[in-house]
Formats: C-alpha cells, sequence, structure tokens
C-alpha cells in the first residue's frame, strides 16, 4: 500500500518518536489531530502543534470529532457505569473513532495508513489475513485495547514502536532532542480530568451536575468534521477532501 502514512499525534514522546522513526524510514508523513471538546492544559494546543510542524518538519491537521467523540465514547462510558458495568473507553475509541472516524479523514487527505503510539504490532498472515500482535515491551503492550479493530483497519494500521521499549524510546527522543509538548501519559479515560467521574456528569459521582467545561476550542465546530491544518507556524481552515 503506498502513499503518505498519517501519524496521530498526541504530543506526547510516544507519537513524537514514531513520526521520528517513519521519517527516518523514508516514509511522506502528515500529522493529525483530533479534538475531542475534553481538551485541557496537558493537550498540546495551537502553539504545542505548530512545535510539533517546526520539529518534525511535517505539516500538522487538526480534525473536530468533539461531537462524535462525545455520542460514541463518553455516552457509551456513562450508560455502561448506569447499568452496573463496567467500561472500557479504549476498546470503543480505538475502532470507532482512532481507526474509524480519524482514519477516514485521513485517507481523505492522501494518506494510505493511520500510525499511532500505540506498543503493538501488526503482522500480515501468507492467507492474507493480519494478526494483531503484543508489543514487545510487555510493560506497556497496548494490543488488548486494539483488539476490536478489524482486518481492514489492521491493513491500514501502522504502529512504529511495536518492536521498541519505553526505556528505548525515551532515550531516543533524549538523543535526538525531540522534545514532548507534553509530558502527561496517555490514560485510558481521557476525557475525564479530575478524580471523580463527576466531572463528565454522572449524578451520583458527584451529587449534581458535572461543573467541567470543555476549553475554547481551537477552530470552528460543525456538523461535519472540519479541519485545520498548521505548517510551520501558519493556520489554513479547511473543509475534509479540501486540502491539496
Amino acid at each position: 500500500m503506498t502513499g503518505p502514512i498519517a501519524i496521530a499525534v498526541s504530543g506526547g514522546v510516544d507519537s513524537l518518536v514514531s513520526a521520528y522513526l517513519l521519517k527516518r524510514q523514508g516514509f511522506d508523513i502528515f500529522g493529525i489531530y483530533f479534538l475531542t471538546g475534553y481538551e485541557n492544559h496537558a493537550n498540546p494546543g495551537s502553539k504545542g502543534i505548530q512545535g510539533l510542524c517546526r520539529l518534525l518538519d511535517m505539516p500538522v491537521f487538526v480534525i473536530d470529532l468533539k461531537t462524535q467523540f462525545k455520542t460514541m465514547v463518553v455516552d457509551y462510558f456513562i450508560a455502561a457505569y448506569q447499568r452496573g458495568e463496567t467500561p472500557n473507553p479504549c476498546l470503543v475509541c480505538n475502532p470507532t473513532i482512532k481507526f474509524g472516524l480519524l482514519l477516514r479523514e485521513a485517507c481523505k487527505l492522501g494518506a494510505s495508513r493511520l500510525a499511532t503510539g500505540h506498543y503493538a504490532r501488526v503482522e500480515a498472515g501468507q492467507e492474507g489475513r493480519y494478526r494483531l500482535r503484543k508489543g514487545v515491551d510487555r510493560d506497556k503492550d497496548q494490543s488488548y485495547f486494539l483488539s476490536r479493530l478489524t482486518q481492514d483497519q489492521l491493513a491500514q494500521a501502522c504502529f512504529p514502536l511495536g518492536t521498541w521499549t519505553k526505556a528505548q524510546v525515551r532515550a531516543l527522543a533524549t538523543e535526538k532532542g525531540l522534545q514532548p509538548v507534553t509530558r502527561q501519559e496517555s490514560q485510558d479515560v481521557c476525557f475525564i480530568r479530575e478524580a471523580t467521574t463527576g466531572c463528565i456528569g454522572i449524578p451520583w459521582a458527584s451529587g449534581g451536575a458535572s461543573t467541567a467545561r470543555p476549553v475554547k476550542p481551537i477552530m470552528w465546530s460543525g456538523s461535519t468534521p472540519s479541519v485545520t491544518v498548521w505548517w510551520w507556524g501558519s493556520k489554513i481552515n479547511c473543509m475534509p477532501g479540501a486540502a491539496g
């Protein structure tokens, strides 16, 4: 499968090193960052995204998926708790948001695959089927959270850190001066900012309505996912498919 590879960037060291590794291997890449509506001070924001552009010499597209993330992930999370179940938002987000809607938007922008900083591997079998494998770093392996990806999604997935350990990733980042925009590690429940589920509005968790508020969005939100592209400090607003 030929064509550019989109790398989902978060501002953390894992996605930063993933992008570096792909560039070092000679791939044509661009960054893609999606808005959830639950951004906080740990997220890169516009200045951080511009920094990623300069650091890796690549454009970064910002995709607005706030409405879809709320419907597909957050509402599922709340409903599961209300049913007395234990939700696993990453198991839902990866096939529906990251390798669902985000992959679709990346393809509209010309990508042939979507890379992430997950510690996992994908192998193509001789019979034409793709197999999801554990990352070599057993302490950081994230293959379980990707276990619901379909064959089509695995065919377009790229995990540059699958054969790396976290210690090796940190060492390479230090050696190459790859300074992460955020030092916060990825969390299973990325949309909860405090030590209580009350911050997303589950009534019994805080004894009342949620007081959490999303920060000012980086860009306008419409009914269709909209795109902002940053390239060395210059911002261009466009709709999906309009970027050339």
